[in-house]
């Protein structure tokens, strides 16, 4: 819990958000030829990923990076922000993996940790003593 309480006191936060196995299901439906249900995935993961942007701007979040299954921004506060993100309704089959850092540099390496740790995963990172080290914030379940 000592992790938790100290990085709660920095000013702000990084948060980087990927779609799980999404390349996977996108080369799927594009060899099954499933033109219909590629459209329908695409228009899904567009739908999320602008309301997980949504989210983050209602709660003074600057978005750097928006695309394809991915978002990156910075935020005063990340506990309403997960709140509300794992609380997210959608038809999408996918799960995320977040990495969340009081840098840029330690949410890629949280996100990075996340995903190699499995789906669906929040990871928190700080660097204490000069060294990363990493949280599993919550288990998104899918």
């Amino acid at each position: 819990m000592e992790q938790v309480t100290n990085i709660m006191r920095s000013k702000s936060f990084f948060i980087a958000i990927d779609g799980d196995l999404v390349g996977r299901k996108i080369e799927n439906l594009i060899i099954s030829q499933e033109l219909d249900s590629l459209a329908r995935y695409s228009h899904l993961m567009n739908k999320m990923i602008e309301n997980m942007c949504l989210i983050a701007t209602d709660l003074g979040g600057k978005i750097y990076l928006k695309g394809g299954d991915s978002v990156l921004f910075e935020i005063k506060s990340y506990q309403t922000f997960i709140k509300d993100f794992v609380g997210m309704k959608t038809e999408l089959d996918t799960t995320f993996s977040v990495g969340i850092g009081k840098n840029l540099i330690e949410a890629y390496l949280a996100l990075k940790y996340a995903k190699s740790l499995g789906n669906g995963l929040i990871i928190i990172s700080e660097t204490i003593n000069k060294k990363n080290q990493f949280k599993v914030f919550e288990k998104i379940k899918s």
